[in-house]
């Protein structure tokens, strides 16, 4: 019954965050852009080209990416001219890197669709992103790594399809990347992958929690602990001891300082927190509020913006460690 019950709360605290996927579009000035009229006559021409094999230009793949970002019509023509998904595809895997670059943004985008153009754009395109991650132009690199989060987040049918292609394990090997736009798009990949697929596999699971760890405590490798935290297998095992004392020392530094206004960090790392349910970690932490007087900095955390989750923090810990003396103060 006590796993049922940690499973609902892991459940119910993800749910509450949404992820935003992203968009690609060139950041041009209106005098470059009246070069090339768009309309949707040009546009079917693209796609035309695209379909039949010939040549066609980086302008007009910059064009079309464009489209992409901005009119679901454009989407619906790629997806159902029969050829043109192949023809990006062949442009992305092909020898010109402006085309490579600007076919795989067209992809980005056509990836921002709904859960059955995931699933399509996921089984045409899937391989070749994933093998264009260890591209060595980083712009690349990057916009594939952001277009498989973007197919990730369109729906668990295209993410379970990625992870059959060894996505997640490409993923993961991209926090070590010596490039830190290339560990950061890994990153908010993965963040995609976690919060969409409820059931990771142990072994993908331990990968990534091993790989974050080895990035510093930031906004978005918080928000990915606290995903990785709602997984049924996650346990506070997974986490090194001097890796859960950092978050620790985040979570009561900012209770020390009486934050009083929202921080996303401070959600994450909290929540993740409350989700580990591991008596060792709570005591750590209880013994910390402790050593540094905290009872009443915590009592005026429990009037601000995030008195929900200090609440699910301490009634996770005061369910677990009941008898510890922080709380004989704390209801004082």
């Amino acid at each position: 019954m006590e796993d049922e019950t940690v499973q609902f709360l892991r459940q119910t605290n993800r749910n509450q965050l949404l992820l935003h996927r992203r968009k690609l579009r060139d950041e041009e000035s209106d005098s470059r852009r009246s070069n090339f009229s768009i309309s949707s006559e040009n546009i079917k021409d693209i796609v035309n080209i695209l379909k039949t094999k010939t040549s066609i230009s980086v302008t007009e793949l910059s064009a079309l990416k464009n489209m992409l970002n901005d009119d679901r019509k454009t989407m619906e023509l790629v997806l159902s001219v029969n050829g043109a998904l192949r023809g990006l595809i062949r442009e992305l895997t092909g020898n010109d890197i402006a085309k490579q670059c600007q076919a795989a943004g067209c992809i980005c985008n056509l990836a921002l669709g709904d859960s059955r153009a995931g699933v399509a754009v996921t089984k045409s395109a899937g391989p070749y992103l994933i093998a264009a991650l260890d591209n060595l132009t980083t712009e690349l690199a990057v916009t594939c790594a952001w277009t498989i989060g973007n197919l990730a987040g369109s729906g668990p049918r295209a993410c379970d399809l990625l992870v059959s292609q060894g996505a997640v394990s490409k993923l993961a090997g991209l926090l070590s990347h010596s490039t830190q736009d290339v560990r950061d798009a890994g990153l908010e990949a993965l963040v995609h992958f976690v919060y969409t697929v409820e059931d990771l596999k142990s072994d993908h699971l331990d990968r990534i929690v091993v790989a974050v760890q080895k990035l510093d405590l930031s906004e978005q490798t918080s928000q990915i602990l606290f995903y990785l935290s709602c997984q049924e297998d996650f346990t506070a095992s997974l986490l090194a001891e001097e890796y859960i004392l950092k978050i620790i020392n985040i979570v009561v530094e900012k209770i020390e300082h009486s934050l009083n206004k929202e921080n996303e960090q401070f959600i994450f790392l909290t929540r993740t927190l409350a989700n580990m349910c591991d008596k060792s970690v709570y005591t750590l932490i209880l013994n910390m509020l402790m050593e540094r007087n905290l009872c009443c900095q915590m009592k005026k955390m429990l009037q601000c913006e995030h008195a929900e989750i200090i609440l699910w923090l301490l009634g996770n810990m005061f369910n677990i460690c009941g008898e510890h003396l922080f709380f004989m103060e704390l209801l004082r």
